[in-house]
C-alpha cells in the first residue's frame, strides 16, 4: 500500500470512529451498512477487520443510549436465583444462565447483536429473537423445563426430586398450571411472573425451604406451628393485635368499594372462582397422587 493510500485509509477509519460518537448517522442500522459500504469499496481487512468493526458498533451503542437498532426485547426478561441470573424468553418459557443481570438485558443483547454484525458482514443488523437463538445456539447454558406433570410421569424422576414436588405443592399456595420445573436442576419457573425458585434442604435442620432470590420465602409448617407456640406471650399478643387492626382495615376497604349485582355479575365471578379452585384442588390432587405411588 502507497502511502498515499495509506493517508487516505486513515482518514476514512478516522471519520468512521468519529461519526460513532455523534447524529451524522441516525440509527446503527444505517452506520453498519455503511461500514459494509467501505469494505465492499476495498478497504483493507488490516484496518476494518472483525474486532475492529465489533469496537466500532460497542462504541455507537455507548454514544446512542436510545437506538434499540431493532432490538425489542419486551418478550425476554432478567431473573435471579442467588448468585445465578437467568434470560427468561417469556413466549417460550425458556431459561439461559447469564453473567450479566436484569438491569444489563439490553446491553447484553446489543452485544451479542454487534458480533454478529461483524462476523456475518451483513448490512441488516439481527433481531432479539435472532440474538436470543444465538445466545441459545453458542454461548449460553439453556436450563430445559416441562410442566409439573410431565415430571412425575416419567420413570427417571429420582426420589429426592419427587420429594421436592411434592413439598412445593403442599407447603405453598400455588397455581400449578403457573410453574414448570428444569428436570435436570429441579428449578422451578413461574411461567407469570418469570422468577425462578428452587426447593432445597437447609443444612442445619435438614428441612425443605422453598427459596425465590436469596431468600427462604416458605418454610416447613410444622417448623412454623413451632415457633408460634414457643413465641413469648408478651410476642405473640401484640402480633395477634396487628393482624386484626390489618383485617379491620381490609373490611374497611372492601365497604368503600361499589356494589355488585348480587344476582348477576357477582354469583357469576363466585361461582367462577368455585370452579376454578376446584379445577385447581383436582389437579394438584392428581399430582400428588401419582407421586405417592412412585
Amino acid at each position: 500500500m502507497d502511502e498515499d493510500m495509506q493517508i487516505y485509509y486513515n482518514s476514512v477509519m478516522l471519520n468512521l470512529e468519529q461519526a460513532a460518537k455523534t447524529n451524522r448517522f441516525a440509527t446503527k442500522e444505517e452506520y453498519n451498512k455503511y461500514i459494509e459500504r467501505l469494505k465492499k469499496n476495498g478497504i483493507p481487512e488490516s484496518m476494518l477487520s472483525e474486532e475492529k468493526k465489533k469496537e466500532l458498533l460497542d462504541s455507537y451503542d455507548e454514544y446512542h443510549k436510545v437506538d434499540k437498532a431493532g432490538l425489542d426485547i419486551k418478550g425476554y426478561k432478567g431473573t435471579r436465583l442467588d448468585e445465578q441470573n437467568y434470560i427468561a424468553a417469556t413466549e417460550e418459557d425458556a431459561l439461559l444462565k447469564t453473567n450479566a443481570n436484569k438491569n444489563d438485558l439490553a446491553d447484553e443483547f446489543k452485544n451479542v447483536q454487534n458480533e454478529l454484525a461483524s462476523a456475518q458482514s451483513k448490512d441488516d443488523l439481527a433481531n432479539a429473537k435472532e440474538v436470543y437463538q444465538e445466545m441459545r445456539d453458542n454461548k449460553k447454558e439453556e436450563i430445559s423445563l416441562i410442566t409439573l406433570q410431565e415430571m412425575i410421569e416419567r420413570n427417571n424422576a429420582s426420589e429426592e426430586l419427587l420429594s421436592k414436588i411434592r413439598f412445593f405443592l403442599t407447603n405453598s399456595y400455588v397455581n400449578p398450571y403457573e410453574y414448570k420445573i428444569s428436570p435436570e436442576t429441579g428449578l422451578f419457573y413461574h411461567t407469570e411472573n418469570d422468577e425462578v425458585i428452587e426447593v432445597r434442604k437447609n443444612p442445619e435442620t435438614g428441612k425443605y425451604e422453598i427459596i425465590r432470590d436469596s431468600e427462604a420465602i416458605y418454610q416447613d409448617k410444622a417448623d412454623f406451628e413451632q415457633k408460634m407456640e414457643e413465641m413469648p406471650q408478651e410476642e405473640f399478643e401484640p402480633a395477634m393485635e396487628d393482624e386484626l387492626e390489618q383485617e379491620k382495615t381490609d373490611i374497611k376497604r372492601r365497604r368503600r368499594l361499589p356494589p355488585k349485582d348480587i344476582y348477576g355479575q357477582a354469583a357469576f365471578v363466585k361461582s367462577s372462582i368455585l370452579i376454578t379452585i376446584c379445577i385447581l384442588i383436582s389437579y394438584v390432587l392428581s399430582i400428588l397422587i401419582v407421586l405417592l405411588k412412585k
